[in-house]
């Protein structure tokens, strides 16, 4: 089977940053903290949902797109889903 669409993240971390991934109906996939210098990149096949726990400490781009709201400093899900589709 192939795929038409990825979901290409990339994090920077300014700050340590807490990152979870779960699949959109709540199973687990993911948890990991970025430390503060380092950068991490992820891609799925499918729609996600990614929970970050300091979301002011990073810069994200998500399928080239910077998807956080400006100022956004508390804990925060982005639903993520193939085609660009990005929600908060």
């Amino acid at each position: 089977m192939r795929y038409a669409h990825k979901v290409v993240i990339h994090l920077t971390a300014m700050e340590d940053c807490w990152v979870e991934f779960t699949s959109p109906a709540g199973a687990g996939l993911s948890q990991s903290i970025v430390a503060g210098g380092t950068s991490q990149r992820w891609v799925f096949r499918h729609a996600v949902d990614m929970r970050l726990g300091n979301p002011g400490g990073i810069r994200l781009t998500v399928d080239g797109k910077h998807p956080l709201p400006p100022g956004t400093v508390e804990p925060i899900t982005l639903r993520l889903g193939l085609g660009d589709k990005i929600s908060s």
